[in-house]
């Protein structure tokens, strides 16, 4: 950044900010400054920040060693925070800027310095110093005019609180012989009964709750053959799946009875193991899941036969001669398929 901002060295009291920045990036013996803060997106003025643009100055423009400092004054410096991003507006130029902590406003000044702004503004309210002196007048800058700022009187000290009147304790006190007097009537209504006799109101029987059903039985209005009942059968052995698929034929879902085999084969079941193999299997007969259900997998060998010799290894009666069959299929279909894929499980 070729802007850089620090205190005024000649007024160690605060209230002034030095810019320093090259000398060939300021033209002419004086400039104006305009500063915008970049989270409000607002300029600053005289009495505070606006969403129009404000010019302060002009500044004179002092020049030495390669350098131009310009010397602000409270009426800028005054009015910014510290670490507050900026953007300075010194002449045609503009520059990004952190408002450093080290320049510290003057105290006891709002707005001082005699330096004008450049656009029309209405006429600035009058600044007041509650309970201090007027502070002598800086030194006007060349071409500026200067600004008196009168000092308005100490406001007189604060009485003591009001306390509360005559009206205020009547009324309390009336609240609380109201609430004796319903307390004592509330007291007469409890026990002017007493000796009388009390009628009682017998509670309604209530009638008898069902007897619950035998552990176990049937619910005769469930249906068997909903989604919901066949995956209540996960866990269960495959058979058991099969046989409800068998008297659900036309309302079991692929997706569904696909989900309960997959699930049964991760177990190791070994009738959905065969089954896995026989519907990757063409050569295998259509069963339940292929007649009934719907079910289909396309021809791929390689699949049945690891599912083939998976189910034998799960001790499926049915699957070596599965493997066995798929075997001689692809030893008589070598001129267009491939054994290499099935030398595992068809031996040659």
């Amino acid at each position: 950044m070729s802007l850089t901002i620090r205190p005024d060295p000649r007024r160690p009291s605060g209230g002034y900010a030095q810019l320093d920045l090259p000398e060939a990036e300021v033209t002419g013996d004086s400039v104006l400054v305009a500063v915008f803060d970049a989270f409000s997106e607002r300029f600053l003025g005289r009495q505070g920040w606006h969403a129009t643009r404000g010019d302060f100055g002009p500044y004179p423009v002092e020049r030495g060693e390669g350098r131009a400092r310009i010397v602000v004054g409270p009426e800028i410096v005054n009015q910014i925070e510290e670490y507050a991003a900026l953007r300075l507006h010194v002449g045609p130029r503009s520059y990004e800027v952190s408002w450093p902590d080290e320049v510290v406003p003057l105290p006891g000044a709002a707005v001082l310095g005699g330096l004008q702004v450049a656009r029309a503004e209405a006429a600035p309210e009058t600044a007041h110093l509650v309970g201090r002196r007027p502070a002598p007048e800086a030194a006007p800058a060349p071409g500026a005019a200067a600004v008196s700022v009168p000092v308005a009187e100490p406001a007189p000290p604060a009485g003591p609180a009001p306390q509360p009147g005559p009206s205020r304790r009547g009324a309390i006190l009336a609240g609380l012989l109201l609430v004796l007097a319903l307390a004592a009537g509330l007291g007469w209504f409890l026990t002017s009964g007493e000796g009388e006799p009390t009628t009682v109101v017998a509670a309604p029987t209530p009638a008898p709750a069902p007897a619950p059903a035998p552990v176990g039985a049937p619910d005769p209005a469930a249906d068997p053959c909903t989604a919901e009942a066949l995956r209540a059968l996960d866990g269960a052995p495959f058979s058991e799946a099969l046989a409800r698929f068998e008297g659900c034929q036309g309302a079991v879902r692929p997706e569904t009875a696909l989900a309960l085999m997959e699930n049964a084969a991760d177990r190791g079941d070994p009738d959905a193991l065969l089954l896995f193999g026989e519907l990757y299997d063409s050569g295998a007969e259509d069963g339940l899941l292929e007649r009934g259900v719907g079910l289909t997998l396309g021809d791929m060998p390689s699949s049945a036969a690891e599912y083939y010799a998976r189910a034998q290894d799960a001790g499926a009666a049915a699957a070596a001669g599965r493997l066995a069959q798929l075997c001689r299929r692809l030893a008589l279909a070598a001129d267009t398929l491939s054994l290499a894929a099935h030398s595992e499980y068809c031996p040659q």
